[in-house]
């Protein structure tokens, strides 16, 4: 695969994109128990597979960990600059993409 990105966007918000980190493990809780945890942008459930996207994986991992000491399956996996291209993509409307 060969070519060029553009994005047309301030450093800031793209950079945003960047620093999302990514925590995820077992619970059987609701997604609403998780609202309040420091740095939270994102929350998912499959099964009991919970994924949360934060801009604070410390400060969210420590607050879950209070909360649930026995925790399953806990990883944290830190942002890549081809995730944050794919999320930049995904965001975007129809038709406004350019590949050249």
């Amino acid at each position: 695969d060969q070519g060029r990105v553009s994005i047309e966007d301030d450093k800031v918000s793209f950079c945003s994109r960047l620093s999302s980190s990514e925590v995820s493990f077992e619970s059987s809780r609701n997604l609403s128990d998780f609202n309040s945890l420091p740095g939270m942008k994102r929350i998912e459930k499959k099964g009991s597979l919970i994924r949360l996207s934060t801009n604070s994986p410390n400060d969210t991992v420590l607050a879950l960990l209070q909360t649930d000491p026995n925790l399953q399956g806990l990883t944290v996996t830190k942002p890549s600059l081809s995730g944050a291209l794919a999320s930049y993509r995904d965001q975007q409307p129809a038709g406004e993409e350019t590949v050249a």
